[in-house]
């Protein structure tokens, strides 16, 4: 049924963002901003390197936490 599908997409966006609401703001801004949430674009980690101002090592570090974080809101998720 497709009501059905849509309802579970709801769910898991509800969900999603619930997580995200419980992470650092750095961490959430970073995960918003590379995936696409606050503008619709998905971000290259160079391109999100360049708009946070941070050297690519440094960038992967900074995701590798967030989504680690993320993880552990939503285990199922991933």
């Amino acid at each position: 049924c497709l009501s059905r599908g849509l309802g579970d997409v709801y769910k898991r966006q509800i969900e999603l963002y619930a997580a995200l609401d419980k992470l650092t703001a750095r961490e959430q801004t970073y995960l918003l901003y590379r995936y696409g949430f606050t503008d619709g674009i998905e971000h290259p980690l160079i391109g999100a390197a360049l708009h946070f101002h941070l050297s690519e090592s440094r960038t992967k570090k900074v995701e590798g936490e967030a989504m680690d974080s993320l993880r552990g809101k939503l285990p199922w998720w991933f």
